[in-house]
């Protein structure tokens, strides 16, 4: 049986620095955007999916419906009609021309490719989403087996080389150590966009524990070209790790301190510090309610001067409370101290059999901004006013939507 859905696509941009940590999300990812994102600047996918189920939204970004509507085929759809209507007061005949199209043609428009859903051996089941930004792969963690999903890099062709040794020492197994792999990994390629040679070489060592314990840490030298320079991005330490300390407490976290990083500018582009560094827990004190909450941070100066350029802290919040099989209620909160911003989005899903869902949502962006020397508030007539350094509600939504699963 063939299962066809039609998804739309929304693009989240992370900006890092450095060779950044992963980003982990507990399953289940039950909504397409709160997906794991994929891409190489043409092809895009989003990775989701819970119980045995793993799906991958696909689109490209060259998938359009270019049919040209009649009226914009036209002679005289042009600036000057519209000036010449404009002048004239036609505005009934503008809106005619000009704006009926938009509303009513659904095309040119951008295509959907499709959906790839994979179901897996019904004793398996998701346990999270990994995102490596630095390596631009995305991970399914099943218990026992992991799938790996990514999309070639264009205009950089490279060969990859990664080898590790397995230790299984007994005399640990009491402490909770079960193995110990030293691993070697490395890339060499170029990169026909930056017109650079591009490569790294690093190595390190990995032990898993008991209670799906996992750590790492590593040293890595290595290079990248840009802007028709070369810059350092070796990583002279670095250490990420994650545990199940309880049935009800997943904590996970890292840390790359002064790792070498590029300030990506396309004119003046120069050679930078940063450490990076984060945080995060899963409480789930019963079958009904999680709470998720993460903190990133970065911290990034000048190399040559040592300079402060700028820090950023993303923190990520995610409550769930599933009242049973068909009804949840979920709430999302995101900070950004570089844009010092607050977005907060409530939800309430209800599916009625598999496949025909309700939702109802409400999101709302709360923002600080900026004065004229540089700090936060509002300024009223040249002067701080009295709201000065207090978020602001800029935009809030209300939605509703139903889905309809059809097979055929």
């Amino acid at each position: 049986m063939k299962r066809w859905g039609v998804v739309a696509l929304l693009a989240a941009v992370s900006v890092a620095l450095g060779q950044p940590a992963p980003l982990v999300l507990p399953a289940p990812i039950t909504r397409w955007d709160e997906a794991i994102p994929l891409g190489n600047g043409i092809t895009g996918g989003l990775l989701w999916g819970e119980g045995n189920t793993i799906r991958l939204s696909l689109d490209r970004g060259d998938l359009w419906d270019e049919r040209l509507p009649e009226m914009l085929a036209r002679p005289d759809w042009t600036y000057a009609k519209m000036k010449a209507l404009k002048e004239a007061g036609d505005h009934k005949t503008h809106v005619e021309m000009f704006d009926v199209s938009y509303d009513t043609v659904p095309y040119p428009t951008k295509l959907p490719a499709g959906r790839l859903e994979i179901s897996l051996d019904p004793a398996l089941a998701i346990k999270s989403f990994t995102l490596d930004l630095e390596t631009a792969e995305a991970r399914v963690d099943v218990g026992p087996a992991r799938v790996t999903a990514f999309y070639n890099r264009t205009g950089f062709t490279s060969s990859f080389l990664y080898s590790d040794v397995s230790f299984y020492p007994e005399a640990a197994k009491k402490y909770g150590l079960i193995r110990v792999h030293p691993l070697l990994l490395a890339r060499y390629g170029h990169d026909d966009v930056q017109d650079g040679e591009e490569g790294f070489v690093g190595v390190g060592t990995a032990f898993n524990f008991s209670r799906q314990g996992f750590f790492r840490i590593q040293h890595i030298d290595g290079h990248e070209p840009w802007a028709g320079q070369r810059f350092n991005t070796s990583q002279p330490f670095g250490a990420f790790g994650n545990v199940q300390l309880f049935q009800w407490l997943h904590v996970g976290g890292n840390i790359f301190p002064r790792t070498w990083a590029t300030f990506y500018d396309p004119i003046a582009p120069y050679q930078g510090r940063s450490t990076n560094g984060g945080i995060e827990f899963t409480l789930q004190p019963t079958v009904h309610f999680s709470q998720y909450i993460s903190w990133d941070t970065v911290h990034f100066s000048r190399a040559d001067t040592g300079v402060h350029v700028f820090t950023v802290d993303v923190i990520n919040a995610k409550s769930v409370y599933q009242f049973n099989t068909r009804f949840f209620v979920r709430l999302l909160e995101q900070f950004d101290s570089s844009r010092r911003q607050l977005l907060t989005d409530v939800l309430a899903s209800y599916e009625v059999v598999p496949g025909t869902v309700f939702h109802a949502g409400y999101g709302s962006l709360y923002e600080r901004p900026d004065l004229q020397d540089g700090s936060a508030g509002p300024l009223q007539d040249g002067f701080v006013g009295p709201n000065a350094g207090r978020y602001h509600t800029v935009s809030r939504g209300l939605f509703f939507k139903a889905s309809y699963l059809y097979r055929f």
